[in-house]
């Protein structure tokens, strides 16, 4: 991966750290096809950011995770309007289509229109 896909690989970094193992700094090189080095610049623009991950060493290796309980902040109360409004807005988001942000932004339509009934996910888009 190129030094100019900063962005695609902190991404990736972020999808990463959702998994409940979470990652070593040379699992995510090998994955990212990039150095150590640049897992470890990309993890402290990440911890900058303040995104809520720590290490924790799993005998010989550090592994990064999300810091306990974020996940169970995440799933935000949608009001009726802002589920429609999203799911209206999915032709906006279409340039996506083939980037790394494709199966995220993907699966969020999917839980939105999981959220209304069949006739009104028709009117919705």
């Amino acid at each position: 991966m190129a030094r100019g896909d900063q962005l695609s690989r902190q991404w990736r970094l972020i999808r990463f750290l959702d998994h409940p193992n979470g990652f070593t700094v040379d699992e995510a090189a090998r994955e990212l096809g990039c150095t150590v080095r640049t897992v470890w610049r990309d993890l402290a623009v990440l911890q900058k950011a303040s995104f809520p991950l720590y290490d924790d060493k799993d005998g010989r290796r550090v592994r990064y995770r999300l810091v306990d309980g974020f996940r169970a902040k995440l799933p935000a109360p949608f009001t009726l309007s802002e589920v429609v409004a999203l799911l209206m807005s999915r032709d906006l988001l279409a340039p996506t289509s083939g980037s790394v942000l494709a199966p995220s932004i993907h699966a969020a339509f999917a839980k939105s229109r999981a959220l209304l009934p069949d006739k009104a996910c028709k009117i919705a888009g």
